[in-house]
């Protein structure tokens, strides 16, 4: 090999994968030498950091233990669900139920409310559409 080793092949030659020709050409070139001397380097650096921050996470740990729920967590799903069979049974009662007059009524209302719009002529910026359709346009008009 008469060139420098690509990216991948330096990455391959830190990590102990690298081709037999990829080993002679670095014991031949030291610029590549140097290039996976570093990254090995770097690698190592990485690797004590995060050796250093996992040991220290164990150490939190044993400082600061988490404390199980034991029996809390089942009491306050129940004191949930009392409070929920609790808050239906009261807003059930408190429902006011419609009279069948009173919905009659409001259905009459409603009712003309439609029939008045359905009634009133279309507006002006309507019109060229209606009258594509003959049988809306004379209806319209009305």
């Amino acid at each position: 090999m008469s060139e420098h080793l690509s990216e991948d092949q330096i990455c391959r030659c830190v990590a102990g994968e690298a081709a037999p020709e990829e080993w002679a050409h670095l014991a031949a070139c030291r610029d590549c030498e140097a290039q996976v001397a570093q990254g090995g380097l770097a690698l190592r650096s990485f690797g004590a950091a995060a050796r250093r921050w996992s040991g220290a996470q164990v150490g939190q740990s044993d400082r600061a233990p988490v404390r199980s729920g034991g029996m809390l967590r089942p009491l306050g799903a129940l004191r949930l669900v009392v409070l929920m069979v609790v808050g239906v049974y009261f807003s059930a009662g408190t429902r006011a139920v419609p009279r069948p007059a009173q919905v009659a009524l409001d259905d009459a209302a409603l009712l003309n409310e439609v029939s008045a719009d359905v009634q009133r002529a279309a507006p002006q910026s309507l019109m060229p559409f209606l009258q594509l359709d003959p049988a809306i346009a004379g209806s319209a008009a009305e």
